[in-house]
């Protein structure tokens, strides 16, 4: 198993942290929903119930998976596509009310042509969801091993988004505690994976890191969640 799956699988469990991350932006996906970069449907699974989901990965292993973990729900479809590559037609453009696409964009080397190709497959004014991690100071071998090209500023995804044809209706960081983590494991420790144990901890704690995010509003953070509009 490489690392990018083990990672999938660790994150997977963290009931506690998804939920949290989940509930950040569940109220914006509605209607006809594509989730770029599936996965083994950590994410797709708070939404397969409430939307028409289509989920679509790189990996024929991840669509195996997800297939087997929803093909209960009739509303549900996964199929193989990359979303940096020129589109072939095996996804409809102009179909999506929403775009789901949480932690895959700094695994995509031409990440603006991403972003275009995902505003080509929303309808007008649909509303792409995209969670990034945060912090260009904090890349480190811990990102390079996990198949990360980069972090990101705000600046630099505004600028990104402004050239796919997206406006920013909202965006926001979350979980400073994990940005601390992050600096210390990354730049401190010079770990090169994540640690279970950790993550395991770091699950159990989260109600009092939602309590955290919530009193002290710094602006910044593991990740940057942002709600986005087509506007051409």
């Amino acid at each position: 198993m490489d690392i990018g799956h083990f990672t999938l699988q660790l994150m997977d469990r963290m009931d506690n942290y998804n939920k949290w991350i989940i509930n950040k932006f569940i109220k914006y996906i509605k209607g006809s929903v594509l989730e770029i970069g599936c996965g083994i449907g950590s994410i797709t699974q708070y939404c397969i119930d409430k939307c028409d989901v289509t989920a679509v990965d790189i990996s024929s292993e991840y669509i195996d998976i997800v297939k087997k973990r929803f093909g209960y729900s009739k509303k549900f479809r996964a199929q193989i596509l990359d979303i940096e590559k020129e589109l072939d037609g095996s996804v409809k453009e102009n179909s999506f009310d929403t775009i789901v696409c949480s932690n895959v964009l700094e695994h995509i080397r031409d990440d603006i042509y991403a972003l275009k190709n995902m505003n080509t497959l929303l309808k007008k004014d649909g509303y792409l969801v995209l969670l990034i991690p945060a912090g260009n100071a904090l890349f480190s071998d811990l990102d390079k091993n996990l198949g990360h090209h980069r972090r990101y500023s705000r600046k630099d995804i505004e600028n990104k988004l402004l050239q796919s044809g997206f406006s920013i209706e909202k965006q926001f960081n979350i979980n400073i505690i994990g940005a601390i983590g992050w600096f210390i494991a990354g730049k401190i420790l010079k770990r090169k994976e994540l640690n279970k144990d950790l993550l395991i901890t770091f699950n159990i704690l989260t109600p009092l890191f939602i309590f955290i995010d919530t009193i002290f509003r710094i602006p910044v953070g593991l990740s940057i969640i942002n709600i986005c509009k087509k506007t051409n």
